[in-house]
């Protein structure tokens, strides 16, 4: 079952089409780079829905699964996975057109991995 997990989880990092009401990473970070509390709100909570629905999906608490993120560490989610997406877009300037989701997740297991 964890292996179908895992499976599923790095599957939404692998390029896919974006369909036309999926948020991109550009989207996503043009909405992270805006400075109001709208932009800021917006920003925060797609990443944490995406990380959450990632937890949901797999049926686990977020410390047990291949998601190590503390429930109290949004503090450092928000700013590791722009922080990652302005190192990929700068050297992959293509990724642009990936489906935000998939990258959110995958940034966070690079930033979060699981020490067993």
């Amino acid at each position: 079952m964890r292996k179908a997990i895992l499976a599923t989880v790095f599957l939404l990092a692998v390029p896919t089409p974006v369909f036309a009401d999926q948020m991109t990473v550009s989207d996503l970070q043009a909405i992270c780079a805006g400075r109001d509390a709208e932009a800021t709100a917006a920003c925060k909570f797609y990443i944490l829905g995406a990380v959450d629905g990632a937890v949901l999906g797999e049926g686990r608490k977020t410390a047990g699964g291949p998601l190590c993120i503390a429930p109290a560490s949004s503090e450092r989610l928000i700013p590791a996975v722009k922080a990652a997406m302005a190192a990929d877009l700068k050297a992959f300037p293509r990724d642009r057109t990936l489906v935000a989701a998939g990258f959110v997740l995958a940034a966070a297991m690079r930033a979060f991995p699981c020490h067993k």
